[in-house]
């Protein structure tokens, strides 16, 4: 249906019953029908609105090309969604008019939070809900968190389900779903063994229980909920992985056939080996000098990174560990890739559950590669010290000497003044440049620089897609190594155009691929944690005021100043 704008408006307010609901194909709203002969065009966040419903629509009468519709302003419920019953349930739910007896009890047994995800915009799951079999519908209603393990709600929205099925805040099944949320983000904040005290005082304060309530504690965590490691707990499936990778670590003796490999001496007479060296030390020198000479001796090599873009830096057949054993949410392959010798780069990165798929499905050798002073992973415990205390050590011995420039300014816009000056300068004269900030929300976050400096080093490109420009730098945020130019995520490239939907991106390896907008960011300025295995002529490392305690963590000033190759500039306020 084509719309006209120019059309004078009348304003409205009508009641009805929702017939039908519909998404428009070509714009961001929906088509509501009320009564059979009233079309109704809100946002597209109405879908919670089914058929059945009826509502109260505030609006303004238009004129299309075929027939009068109401552009509507808002929409409410004219009843509670709790008040449905199975009857109006089931042809919303279930697409039937009358349900069978089995489906009955089922949307009866799971109708507070059928309504509650309706209500919450979550229709698709509520549908999965009522599609359940009486035996699957009672072990949801149950224990609701068990949608949490299956990765269909967060823990949030799982425990407002459990209240509106149970209204019991203490049951036994909240108290150890909370337990195992926690111990959950503990892993991915980079801790994941607490204490006792520490383990009860964050359960107590994800589920608001006081300090009145009384909780055998050890009655809840007898089960395998939890895992002990000394003094302190951790998840089980985290405890045995850990403790499956110290076992085949402190087993590094076993012999494997090999021969002697000239230039690789020391490196291959152990399984596993650890090559270590501060920034501009030469590793990726080291390392591609190994990978080639194994090579030439008749081995099977793989070279690997924990980042696309490390991976990168080291030669056009290196590959994520992630992608080389399948490792990802749910596991990873159960094969042993066929390889003599794997190398495994940036391995700060490493996480306890990876290395303990990596040396599973690995049988060969594995050179460990990596600097103890850099980033630890975003999310997970990491293993770098655990290696180094572990294995035998070849370090480089090279301590890398920055000469930084330190610039203080009086002003944010002072500030950005210079940091544009500097950036076109660098432009113009052909180094390769990169600002580096260490948060992502500020005035001198990530965003507001990338978006300061498309407009003062990009003003002239056309637009593409929503928020790029041909011409932009940027990076791709999201692996796709199905396309018809695989991409990974890190991959730098600057924007030639579009394409339908898609933008295209002249990469790094000068390959055009066509990437979707949401997988794409500006690249003027990113986070260290994106540079980490990168280098630039000339780095920009900007410190916000609201950011300094985090800019100077240890890890973090030693990646961004370490990034340049002939200046490094830090701009503070």
């Amino acid at each position: 249906m084509s719309i006209h704008p120019e059309v004078a408006a009348i304003p409205a307010q009508i009641e009805g019953t929702v017939t039908s609901l519909r998404p428009m194909r070509s714009s961001s709203s929906v088509c509501v029908v009320l009564n059979r002969r009233i079309t109704v065009i809100a946002p597209m966040g109405v879908s919670e609105f089914f058929a059945g419903l009826r509502v109260r629509v505030t609006g303004e009468w238009r004129r299309g090309a075929r027939r009068r519709y109401l552009l509507a302003s808002a929409l409410h419920p004219l009843e509670a969604l709790t008040d449905l019953g199975p009857e109006r349930l089931a042809p919303v739910l279930l697409g039937v008019p009358e349900p069978t007896g089995e489906q009955v009890e089922v949307l009866r047994l799971l109708q507070p939070a059928l309504t509650w995800l309706l209500s919450s915009g979550s229709r698709a799951l509520a549908e999965r809900l009522a599609h359940l079999s009486m035996r699957k519908a009672v072990r949801i209603a149950g224990n609701p968190y068990a949608l949490v393990r299956r990765r269909d709600l967060d823990f949030e929205a799982a425990d407002m389900l459990h209240r509106r099925l149970h209204g019991d805040l203490w049951m036994l099944p909240r108290l150890q779903a909370g337990t195992t949320e926690v111990l959950r983000r503990a892993e991915r904040s980079g801790c994941a063994r607490l204490t006792r005290e520490e383990l009860i005082a964050r359960v107590s304060t994800l589920l608001g229980l006081s300090s009145e309530v009384e909780v055998e504690w050890e009655l809840v965590w007898r089960s395998s909920i939890v895992a002990r490691d000394g003094e302190r707990y951790c998840l089980p499936s985290w405890f045995h992985q850990r403790r499956l990778a110290l076992q085949a670590l402190q087993n590094n003796q076993v012999p494997l056939p090999c021969g002697v490999v000239e230039g690789c001496e020391g490196l291959l007479q152990h399984r596993y080996v650890v090559l270590t060296g501060a920034a501009m030390s030469g590793k990726t020198t080291r390392l591609r000098e190994v990978a080639a000479a194994c090579r030439a001796a008749g081995w099977r090599v793989a070279v690997t990174a924990m980042t696309g873009k490390a991976a990168s830096v080291i030669g056009p057949e290196a590959q994520t560990l992630h992608r080389l054993i399948g490792f990802g949410p749910r596991g990873c392959s159960k094969t042993p890739v066929p390889y003599d010798v794997v190398i495994i780069d940036e391995v700060s990165m490493l996480t306890w559950p990876m290395l303990s798929a990596a040396l599973r499905i690995i049988p060969g050798h594995i050179i460990f590669c990596g600097d103890p002073r850099q980033l630890p992973p975003v999310e997970g415990e990491p293993v770098f010290q655990e290696l180094l205390s572990l294995l035998p050590v070849h370090d480089l011995g090279v301590r890398p000497t920055v000469d930084v420039t330190m610039v203080r300014h009086w002003s944010t816009e002072h500030l950005l003044f210079n940091l544009q000056q500097l950036c076109q300068t660098c432009a113009r004269e052909g180094q390769e440049w990169q600002v580096l900030s260490p948060v992502k929300s500020s005035r001198l976050g990530t965003v507001q620089l990338n978006a300061y400096l498309q407009r003062v080093m990009n003003p002239s490109g056309s637009p593409v897609g929503e928020g790029f420009r041909a011409g932009d730098r940027v990076i791709v945020v999201r692996t796709d190594y199905d396309g018809p130019v695989p991409v990974y995520n890190g991959q730098m490239g600057t924007v030639v155009g579009g394409v339908g939907t898609g933008v295209q991106v002249r990469l790094e390896t000068g390959l055009l691929a066509t990437v979707a907008p949401r997988d794409l960011q500006l690249a003027y300025c990113l986070t260290v944690h994106k540079v980490q295995g990168s280098r630039f002529d000339t780095v920009v490392f900007v410190v916000p005021s609201a950011a300094k305690e985090f800019a100077e963590e240890a890890h973090m000033q030693y990646v961004g100043l370490t990034r340049g190759r002939q200046a490094t500039w830090c701009y503070a306020l």
